[in-house]
């Protein structure tokens, strides 16, 4: 799905990602304080798991029928990588 679509799509999708994770990640870094990356930390690790839960999506074939299905696989897997890489974080500056 992601390699049918037009360059032109790819990167205002990628634009949208990235502004909406921005702004996700500013309210994130307030709340999670010293368990955060930063906002523009924040907003990278959510925009990798964004458009890498939906490459690992469909390298194993599954198919994205709409658009909400591929917006809830992304969000998903944001924030996945996003609860899992503070978790090591907290874990790492906790352990001496």
């Amino acid at each position: 799905m992601i390699w049918r679509i037009d360059p032109f799509w790819l990167v205002v999708g990628f634009m949208v990602v990235s502004m909406l994770a921005y702004v996700f990640g500013y309210a994130l870094d307030r709340i999670i304080r010293e368990e955060g990356f930063g906002p523009a930390g924040n907003m990278v690790v959510l925009v990798i798991g964004f458009f890498g839960s939906i490459y690992i999506c469909n390298a194993y074939g599954i198919p994205f029928r709409n658009l909400q299905i591929a917006v809830a696989a992304g969000v998903t897997g944001g924030c996945l990588l996003m609860s899992i890489l503070a978790f090591a974080k907290g874990i790492f500056y906790r352990t001496d």
